[in-house]
């Protein structure tokens, strides 16, 4: 933000006559708060991000590249990391399904032995165990 604001400042002090241009360039760029608020609306899709590449353009290249890293940093890395927060706690979430389930076939193991027992004492009429 301190970076392209600074650009942009410069820039305009450097402009004789009032466009329509220098007022999107102060609008969008003239302090810190403003920069940080454009870079965040073109990071999370507030805005079109080409908008203020097209803004910048009158400024040094140099600039739209620290613009162009800073989305793309935000978009593949930050991200990323969020995605990859998500679906850790899907495998996890599937994990205790998993262990859930195989505690409930022991449980259900045990019943079904304890039934068959029951019949098969039922059956045993002599006692023999045959």
């Amino acid at each position: 933000s301190v970076c392209l604001t600074q650009a942009v400042t410069q820039h305009l002090l450097t402009v004789k006559e009032p466009s329509a241009h220098v007022d999107l360039l102060q609008s969008n760029f003239g302090s810190v708060s403003k920069t940080g608020f454009t870079l965040f609306k073109s990071a999370m899709g507030g805005v079109n991000w080409g908008e203020p590449v097209d803004l910048l353009g009158s400024l040094h290249w140099s600039y739209l590249l620290v613009f162009l890293a800073y989305i793309s940093f935000t978009l593949f890395a930050f991200l990323n990391v969020i995605t990859g927060f998500f679906c850790e706690n899907a495998f996890d979430l599937a994990e205790q399904d998993k262990e859930h389930i195989i505690r409930e076939q022991l449980e259900n193991k045990a019943k079904y032995c304890s039934e068959f027992e029951a019949i098969f004492a039922r059956m045993d009429t002599d006692h023999s165990g045959d």
